[in-house]
């Protein structure tokens, strides 16, 4: 077979433009950046975007939760952006806020490059967090500026709530790792961190499916804190188990006749 010569990519068209993440504008993976570069624009605008959209859908999602257009839509379409008995129990507002505020804090940490900054900003998530939490609770008792509003499913001043809390949370966690000889020891968060995708999965049918279903709306506060705690526990207890679990499973794969021979095939597939 006579090698071809490998079609011209947009990099060797002259004046084409490429979306690529930036090496230097590194805040979000350099995502920004990229984005920066590609539009002209500075990279600064898009990190403001996030803070942006987290307040615009947390402060729209009572007018899209009554807006009647979305009675023409199909059910399974409308569902998305208000819940549906049978369908959902969340929509895609204002949950989603939580995605951009996460990228918001994350491009304030990704910018402290000292133990100083680090320590200074993570002392500011914690009392902010918790002003941020007061205030919202405060101004829940305010009169409302839209129609009809929940506070358990619409509220800005619940989302915002919770928004402290997660926040002051950082702040919290910084300092239990950072605590004398924190850093040497097992640690339930980094723990909970590694495992994170697998606890979401889980506890959303543990919590909002059929298995917590009888005590659904049935807990009076001191009993609620108590299942809470007891939840908890039990997630870690279910992270560990799945990091043993896998462990094993890939001991017994390495240890498995032959497993030396898949373990060459696939790095000759590799190029290793």
């Amino acid at each position: 077979m006579v090698p071809q010569d490998p079609l011209p990519g947009p990099e060797d068209v002259p004046g084409a433009r490429t979306l690529t993440r930036s090496t230097t504008e590194k805040h979000i993976a350099g995502v920004s950046g990229g984005l920066g570069r590609y539009f002209g624009i500075d990279p600064v605008i898009f990190r403001v975007g996030f803070g942006a959209a987290t307040l615009v859908m947390t402060l729209l999602t009572p007018f899209v939760r009554q807006w009647p257009a979305l009675a023409m839509l199909p059910d399974a379409l409308e569902a998305y952006f208000r819940p549906t008995a049978g369908l959902t129990a969340f929509a895609f507002l204002p949950w989603a806020g939580f995605v951009f505020a996460g990228g918001f804090l994350g491009v304030l940490l990704d910018r402290a490059r000292t133990g100083d900054a680090e320590r200074r900003l993570n002392l500011a998530f914690g009392a902010g967090g918790l002003a941020l939490a007061g205030a919202a609770y405060a101004g829940s008792f305010l009169p409302t500026l839209y129609s009809r509003s929940d506070f358990w499913t619409t509220s800005p001043s619940f989302f915002l709530i919770r928004l402290g809390i997660l926040t002051t949370a950082i702040g919290a966690a910084y300092a239990w790792e950072r605590r004398p000889g924190g850093l040497e020891k097992w640690s339930p968060f980094q723990q909970l961190g590694r495992t994170s995708l697998f606890i979401y999965w889980i506890h959303v049918e543990m919590v909002y499916g059929l298995i917590s279903l009888r005590i659904h709306h049935a807990l009076r506060l001191p009993w609620a804190w108590a299942a809470f705690v007891l939840f908890s526990v039990f997630m870690l207890f279910c992270s560990i188990w799945k990091d043993r679990f896998v462990g094993r499973w890939r001991e017994r794969r390495l240890q498995a006749p032959g497993s030396g021979l898949r373990l060459r095939g696939l790095r000759s597939l590799r190029g290793g």
